[in-house]
């Protein structure tokens, strides 16, 4: 299984292996390129900054490209027993699905198209809203449909000049606030739990208006491209 770093989800797959003690689990770093741990400061600390730990994780690239993990070959023995249905009790609204690619292929294609056509305009394209400017993978990532070493091999392979700041690099950059994130709340839990990382936010005074939620969530504000977005949002689901 590939590993998460989310408070809860370390705990349940603490207790998983426990249920399976007779059962060989082996776990993979496949949700990051480089997993935490793998990029600290000269005092082995967490970097709290981003440009130091962009260029810190760019150094430990440059010293081993990971590779991708090969997909597991097919058992053909054994039973598994199977799993019981789940209803999710949560409102549901149709999408056209073609935004959300499910398949492996349909993710890896709309990959490729992107890093041969999208990624070196990305840095200017990706600032209008009227524009297919990005890459729309955040879902396939999220959900584990594409693998965030699938996008750093196929981008690199694409445009090969991303490492070094050339064409292609912005849209790196943002795989490396992604990990960046993860390794983040690998050593500050608490920011799994609803705690800010800068202490003193804590003491906002927010507004806590449910009239003016609610215009936002139906694109009612009357600002135009706030409202666009959320209509876009409602309608299309990106």
């Amino acid at each position: 299984y590939n590993y998460q770093y989310e408070v809860n989800e370390r705990a349940r797959d603490v207790e998983v292996e426990r249920a399976l003690r007779n059962v060989v689990c082996e776990g993979f770093d496949d949700s990051v390129i480089l997993p935490p741990g793998a990029v600290m400061t000269g005092n082995h600390e967490m970097y709290k900054v981003f440009t130091p730990f962009k260029n810190a994780w760019l150094k430990r690239l440059r010293e081993g490209m990971p590779e991708c993990v090969a997909a597991p070959k097919v058992r053909s023995s054994g039973s598994i027993e199977p799993a019981p249905s789940i209803t999710l009790n949560y409102p549901r609204q149709s999408f056209d699905t073609a935004h959300f690619p499910v398949e492996e292929k349909a993710a890896i294609a709309q990959l490729r198209q992107f890093c041969q056509n999208g990624a070196g305009e990305y840095e200017q394209q990706r600032d209008f809203p009227a524009v297919e400017g990005t890459s729309r993978l955040s879902a396939s990532l999220a959900t584990g449909g594409l693998s965030p070493r699938q996008c750093l091999h196929r981008l690199l392979a694409e445009q090969p000049q991303a490492l070094d700041g050339g064409a292609g690099s912005v849209w790196l950059s943002e795989l490396i606030w992604r990990e960046f994130y993860r390794h983040l709340m690998t050593y500050y839990p608490s920011l799994c739990k609803h705690c800010p990382f800068i202490a003193w936010t804590d003491r906002v005074q927010w507004q806590s208006n449910p009239a003016h939620l609610q215009a936002w969530q139906k694109g009612k504000t009357g600002y135009p491209i706030v409202d666009a977005a959320m209509r876009q949002l409602n309608s299309t689901g990106w």
